[in-house]
């Protein structure tokens, strides 16, 4: 993704994500998070009084990365990230990442791209919104 190519109001490309055990637990594998609600459903429903185990909220904004991450790929990186959880996820559902640029400037040389984003399942029930982040891409390419 090049900064002059992006326009306020552009639609991100949404990402969708299958939540499974398996990724549950290779999330939390990976961070070396093992609250064990996140991938024990007996332990999620008995301690928690969830239906099944639940998604970490920290997987949300790593999601939320990787989109940020692919959509402005190879050079931008991600300098800010802010999120609101509003309704727990678990397996089977499906995750709908979306988002839309909000506007950009030029700062010290970088662009910069403001984007709000948001989670949701394919029913429409919000996981995490609002969300927002900044993108960094060199200004001059």
């Amino acid at each position: 993704m090049r900064f002059d190519e992006i326009e306020s109001g552009q639609e991100l490309p949404p990402l969708r994500v299958a939540l499974t055990h398996e990724l549950l637990a290779a999330y939390a594998g990976a961070t070396w998070d093992f609250h064990r609600y996140h991938y024990d459903a007996d332990f999620a429903r008995e301690v928690a009084g969830a239906r099944d185990a639940f998604v970490d909220g920290q997987m949300l904004g790593a999601l939320l990365a990787r989109q940020l991450m692919a959509w402005s790929a190879p050079e931008g990186w991600v300098r800010r990230l802010a999120l609101r959880y509003r309704s727990m996820s678990f397996p089977g559902e499906t995750l709908v990442l979306s988002g839309r640029v909000t506007g950009t400037r030029v700062e010290a040389g970088s662009g910069l791209v403001e984007c709000e984003l948001a989670v949701a399942t394919l029913d429409g029930r919000d996981v995490a919104a609002p969300a927002a982040a900044t993108v960094e891409l060199p200004a001059g390419t």
